[in-house]
């Protein structure tokens, strides 16, 4: 009893993936091949590692749930082959990455010389929850793990709708596009139909072939992405399905369906376009907003023919005077005139964006760099400086950084080139450098020969608007790429993404999405709840066979609610009447049947993996045979050490005790 050996921990996997009879494994169950394994040799398998370890059988369904058996540690063979027997297939999902860090931590402290798993490598909820991601999570501890794998390497085939992104608003005669991303398994190389379908009417509104390429991440899995492309016709809420069409051999397609909701505005795009010399810039891009039938254009010139108010359509004698003309348009472009020449304050501007959820686009010349003039509003401040030694301007190469790339305003795919950004003229370097505002992202730059690269397009959230600062003035270069598609895509984008803010406070407050139709036993919901307005705490309401209540802060950012474990049956969402009696409910069906029903290859790439990783090995169950003989043997952990120490064996400290009392007692007398 004086150190204690702890050997071995016996990880064994039970869920419903493990009794589906499918392809290679012939009808012998997957549940029943880790039994055959644990008690083959008529338990002389069990007994051998008994010899020289400690088992524990710990199997795992929903995470770390115990089985039934109140015999699920022990030291006794007999005992343990019972509970194997005894092993059945009722998990509804696995999570492995959860199971082995919770197996592990659940020893106390005591240190298993290995890791023994019988499992097909595969978590049922998300494929990120691998073996080999628990492993890391371990720290500096973590033993060897000897990995059976289970099941065949054949995949069942399935094909996944995984995420739908339409934009978040539309006009009326306009064309809008939607990306959709697929995912599968066992259909690598081949080719799907994925279709755009309208939900309420069921009008099918684009189509097309998408083929499936292996993922990097996972080569078992495939992946493609589809764009689409429709015209929007009638205004108001639009419920967009996308569907793929099921794949021969295919047995689940409830996740072929994906759904969103995008809003279409009949109005056009009110802008105003304020400047104070017909430079180039002013020309072009007045041309091309005039040409864009979603855009209400008006535009104020300060130096310009008495002629030029009386006969141009859009001009307008002087700039907005009351906090009524401002609010009626969606999007200002601020040109190269400062605020005190058109006498027109600040703060009006600041109310515009702030409160009234405009969008600002800062469009200065070489000669006024506006940011002065707007202060706080401005994005960017000069770095005063850098601007003193400012070097010559040299043309520069512009580019899109990360946040650039993933913007909707600066998506060219309709454009007729593949990478846009690349293929652009040469600008010249805006005068002076400039420091980012707190909040401030750069969505365009360039990079110079020495220092950090130049902002070129700098956007910042202020209040309920958005403003935007363009540090270069020579776009209209672009006009003679792919005959002017990408000049006009680029400021149309450019509109519609600085006018969004506002016209999103047009919306009904709140809107309340579920992601598909129907969903099988196991699947998880999602339902979004989109709030334009803080009202504060409120409650969202689930009812279905069990009634469920959920409380959720209402926030004006999109807010996702995930509901798993759901019984079958149909299911309603909505808000309650006291915070918003026009929101219409959302309605969902969950179906009956197995979670797992389709069959999913085994995950050999991560069984082999975390079994490198870890020092380990990896086998099949015919294999197994020799396997104890390749277990570590372990090290010991000393739990406590008695030693017997005597305090009374030297005739010099009684000696000094008696001393010590013979003085005490002096001095109290």
């Amino acid at each position: 009893e004086d150190d204690y050996s702890s050997r071995e921990a016996s990880l064994l996997r039970n869920q419903l993936t493990m009794a589906t009879v499918t392809g290679p494994v012939s009808d012998r169950q997957r549940l029943k091949i880790a039994q055959k394994v644990l008690l083959q040799g008529q338990g002389e398998w069990l007994r051998e590692l008994q010899k020289h370890y400690r088992v524990v059988l710990r199997p795992v369904a929903d995470g770390m749930e115990a089985p039934s058996s109140p015999d699920r540690e022990t030291d006794h063979s007999p005992e343990i082959a019972k509970a194997i027997e005894r092993l059945t297939a009722r998990g509804v999902r696995t999570n492995l990455r959860a199971a082995l860090k919770e197996s592990l931590q659940s020893q106390w402290g005591q240190a298993p010389a290995a890791v023994l798993i019988l499992t097909d490598g595969n978590s049922s909820i998300d494929p990120q929850d691998r073996l080999t991601a628990g492993w890391r999570e371990l720290g500096r501890h973590r033993p060897p793990v000897f990995a059976v794998g289970i099941g065949s390497t054949t995949a069942g085939r399935n094909v996944e709708v995984t995420e739908v992104v339409p934009p978040g608003l539309a006009f009326v005669g306009d064309s809008f596009v939607v990306r959709a991303r697929l995912e599968g398994t066992g259909v690598a190389g081949e080719t799907v139909v994925v279709q755009l379908v309208d939900q309420r009417t069921g009008q099918l509104l684009d189509s097309h072939e998408a083929e499936l390429s292996a993922l990097v991440e996972d080569p078992g899995r495939a992946g493609a992405e589809v764009t689409f492309r429709h015209v929007a016709e009638t205004s108001g809420p639009m419920t967009l399905e996308v569907r793929c069409l099921p794949v021969p051999g295919e047995e689940q397609l409830l996740d072929n369906v994906l759904q969103s909701r995008l809003w279409v505005r009949s109005a056009q795009l009110r802008v105003l376009l304020v400047e104070s010399v017909p430079r180039w810039e002013f020309r072009h891009l007045k041309s091309a907003l005039e040409r864009d039938p979603s855009v209400q254009l008006n535009t104020v010139l300060l130096e310009s023919d008495p002629e030029f108010v009386r006969e141009d359509r859009t001009a307008l004698p002087f700039p907005p005077r009351t906090s009524e003309e401002w609010q009626q348009y969606d999007v200002i472009v601020w040109g190269g005139v400062s605020l005190d020449q058109l006498h027109v304050p600040r703060e009006a501007l600041d109310e515009f964006v702030a409160e009234f959820g405009g969008g600002l686009l800062l469009l200065p010349d070489r000669s006024r760099s506006l940011v002065e003039d707007f202060a706080e509003l401005s994005p960017v401040q000069l770095d005063s400086a850098a601007d003193r030694h400012s070097a010559e301007q040299n043309p520069v190469r512009i580019r899109a950084t990360l946040d650039g790339r993933a913007a909707a305003c600066l998506q060219f795919a309709t454009a007729g080139i593949d990478a846009p950004l690349t293929q652009l003229p040469m600008l010249d370097s805006p005068p002076g450098d400039v420091l980012l505002r707190a909040g401030a992202v750069t969505l365009l730059e360039a990079d110079r020969e020495r220092g950090k690269p130049v902002p070129l397009l700098v956007e910042q959230r202020y209040g309920a608007g958005l403003v935007m600062v363009q540090r270069f003035d020579s776009t209209w270069k672009w006009r003679p790429l792919a005959q002017g598609q990408v000049y006009r895509q680029y400021w149309s984008q450019l509109m519609r993404y600085l006018g969004q803010r506002k016209l999103d406070t047009q919306r009904p407050p709140y809107e309340l999405q579920v992601n598909r139709p129907q969903f099988g036993p196991g699947m998880p919901v999602h339902l979004r709840l989109r709030a334009s307005h803080t009202i504060g705490q409120g409650r969202l309401l689930v009812r279905g066979p069990d009634l469920m209540e959920r409380s959720v802060d209402l926030t004006p950012h999109d807010l996702v609610v995930t509901l798993e474990e759901l019984r079958p049956g149909n299911y309603t969402a909505l808000l309650p009447r006291d915070l918003s009696a026009e929101t219409p409910p959302v309605n969902w069906t969950v179906l009956e049947g197995d979670p797992e029903r389709t069959y999913r290859a085994m995950n050999l790439g991560d069984l082999k993996q975390i079994a490198k990783l870890s020092g380990g090995r990896f086998y099949r169950p015919w294999e197994t045979a020799a396997l104890p003989g390749h277990l570590p043997t372990g090290s010991s952990l000393q739990l406590q050490r008695q030693v017997m120490v005597s305090l009374w064996n030297r005739w010099e400290l009684l000696v000094l005790l008696t001393v010590l009392l013979c003085v005490d007692w002096y001095y109290r007398r």
